[in-house]
């Protein structure tokens, strides 16, 4: 903003330029204090949950909807027909579209992303499947930890390096449990694990 109030652009094609810039770092730097704000707020235990029954196909229409993606039909889900879980509805879209978008940034352009569910034990299990470059055995508790970023990504400047500690903490907070694990033939798994109300287990 400085240099463009500073130094005029000589005709309005770079100022354009200039304007576009500003307003993608304006969108960036405000997804970032979201983020941080949305952080603070699972860590100091102030998340109000209001956990329903809630339609999981929509519920990942909606947080593919929210991917800063062009390529649609590269996200796929399956499930079982109508299966539901239990959770608060906004929460649980962030919590994926976390878990969406961090695939996203780590995957192939073009490459298959999916979102899979199966009802298991009295559990709903959740997983987001990619074909990125994987995470080192060593680093697949470390990557839901703030900030942090796995050896095989670090040269990815996307991002603030808080969406997987977000999807963490809105998981555990239902009284679920969120893990990492490497897929055969390459990728990434991120499994969400969220317990069933007895009557409905």
């Amino acid at each position: 903003i400085t240099h463009l109030i500073t130094v005029p652009p000589r005709n309005e094609e770079t100022r354009q330029e200039l304007l576009s810039i500003i307003d993608q770092e304006s969108s960036r730097l405000q997804a970032s204090i979201t983020e941080a704000i949305e952080l603070a707020r699972i860590e100091s235990h102030k998340l109000h949950i209001a956990p329903e029954f809630t339609d999981l196909a929509s519920l990942a229409e909606d947080a593919v909807s929210e991917v800063r993606d062009e390529d649609r039909e590269r996200y796929t889900f399956q499930a079982p027909e109508g299966m539901t879980v239990y959770a608060d509805a906004d929460l649980m879209r962030r919590a994926l579209t976390q878990l969406l978008e961090n695939s996203r940034k780590y995957s192939p352009a073009g490459s298959p992303i999916q979102v899979e569910a199966i009802e298991r034990d009295g559990t709903d299990v959740i997983s987001v499947l990619d074909r990125g470059p994987g995470i080192s055995p060593d680093e697949l508790e470390r990557v839901f930890e703030k900030f942090y970023r796995g050896r095989r990504g670090r040269d990815k400047a996307e991002g603030t390096g808080m969406g997987l500690a977000i999807a963490k903490g809105i998981i555990e907070a239902h009284g679920g449990i969120i893990h990492a694990e490497n897929r055969a033939g390459g990728g990434t798994a991120i499994v969400m694990t969220l317990p069933r109300p007895a009557a409905q287990a």
